[in-house]
């Protein structure tokens, strides 16, 4: 009863935010419940809003049927397929990303070292970089709190990608997990979107009570994803080096969400 209460409440709270408002980041204060910011969007270079497409003649299905496969996006090198041609991609950005020191290959083709932050990074790079023209996206970081690159879904072009790029180069790791308002954040910002993709190390322990890393925490979160995908939405969920209750977190959410969970490091 306690759960569904403070869920209920929590759900409250988060859809009277407007799309969109701009709040300064609290302060994390360890050890009391901390609160999960309304998302900060931080616009990466100009955009204007869109006008609708043209009405086009037909569709050839003898041609269509003929015609080579359009390639879908990828992150870890699984293809990413989208029923509205649109996605979210959500990266944490708590602390427990600057662990684990390991090699990858940047975008320049050089292996590095780094952590899971420098490693995640580079493959939402990748993921950004491999949307074709036309698709629409956006991009939510989150620790304690939550950013948001745009306020609304941006249509995928040449300038689009590489501002998206730049702006999840500056993301660098730093405080607790609030896993739970992150997703609910990127399933409401477009109700049109029909895919999320997580990118996490683990479990929450912030944003919905009980704030403390606990089972009824994760369940908690996984509940409050739950409630807002009310399209119905896939959640893709890729686990940073995740084990135990912290994979099993990813799992269920994935699981849980029409989605597919990947093991990467």
């Amino acid at each position: 009863m306690r759960l569904t209460t403070a869920l209920m409440l929590a759900a409250l709270a988060w859809a009277a935010v407007p799309s969109r408002s701009v709040v300064v980041a609290t302060t994390m204060d360890v050890g009391a419940d901390l609160p999960v910011d309304r998302p900060i969007y931080q616009q990466a270079g100009p955009h204007k809003k869109e006008k609708p497409p043209k009405p086009t003649a037909p569709p050839n299905r003898v041609q269509d049927l003929l015609a080579p496969p359009v390639p879908q996006p990828e992150l870890y090198g699984k293809p990413l397929p989208s029923r509205s041609d649109s996605v979210v991609f959500v990266l944490d950005i708590s602390g427990s990303m600057a662990w684990e020191d390991a090699p990858y290959t940047d975008l320049t083709g050089a292996v590095q070292t780094g952590p899971r932050m420098a490693r995640a990074r580079v493959a939402l790079q990748r993921g950004i970089l491999s949307l074709r023209d036309g698709w629409r996206f956006n991009v939510v970081a989150y620790d304690h709190t939550i950013k948001q690159l745009w306020p609304e879904l941006v249509r995928s072009s040449e300038a689009s990608r590489q501002g998206a790029c730049a702006w999840v180069a500056q993301l660098h790791p730093g405080g607790s997990t609030a896993t739970g308002p992150a997703v609910a954040q990127a399933l409401w910002c477009d109700r049109t979107n029909m895919l999320v993709v997580l990118v996490s190390d683990g479990a929450p322990n912030v944003g919905v009570s009980p704030d403390d890393g606990s089972p009824a925490c994760a369940a908690a979160h996984r509940q409050m994803i739950r409630f807002y995908n009310t399209q119905k939405a896939t959640v893709d969920v890729f686990g940073i080096s995740a084990t135990g209750a912290m994979r099993q977190f990813c799992l269920d959410v994935a699981a849980e969400n029409r989605g597919a969970f990947t093991d990467v490091r």
